[in-house]
């Protein structure tokens, strides 16, 4: 079903303008935070591996990298989501205004990325954890 009147058009242009604009915003904000998330677990595995660190902190950072892991994975299930929802949206609106819809595949691909990282560093930090208390 298109759109047939003129207001309802310039409606629902408005709005497609909006869910993309809100998607920049969301995918910024996304890349960002995924950037900061990697930057501080690479610095506290950085520590992690140092010989003058003790035995306690190690298995401290180690422990908090698995819990920024966790975060990290639940933070691009979250998204996907979002994503997700979004996407439908934006096809809606673009199958009303008789448009080809607009798709984020790659979008959902960096996602799955950064969760396959975030599951790296999880099952990486707990066995971290567990060589460091099988050798003490």
């Amino acid at each position: 079903m298109t759109a047939n009147h003129n207001g309802e058009t310039d409606l629902l242009k408005m709005q497609l303008s909006i869910y993309i604009d809100l998607y920049k915003h969301h995918y910024d904000l996304f890349l960002k935070a995924a950037g900061i998330y990697l930057a501080v677990v690479s610095v506290l595995a950085s520590y992690i591996f140092r010989a003058d660190v003790n035995f306690a902190t190690k298995c401290a950072l180690s422990i908090i990298v698995s819990i920024a892991a966790i975060i990290g994975f639940l933070g691009g299930k979250l998204y996907i989501e979002w994503l997700t929802s979004t996407e439908k949206s934006v096809s809606d609106i673009s199958n009303k205004l008789g448009i080809v819809p607009i798709v984020f595949i790659q979008t959902k691909k960096v996602i799955a990325i950064e969760q396959v990282v975030s599951v790296v560093l999880l099952v990486g930090s707990v066995l971290n954890t567990i060589i460091l208390l099988i050798r003490r």
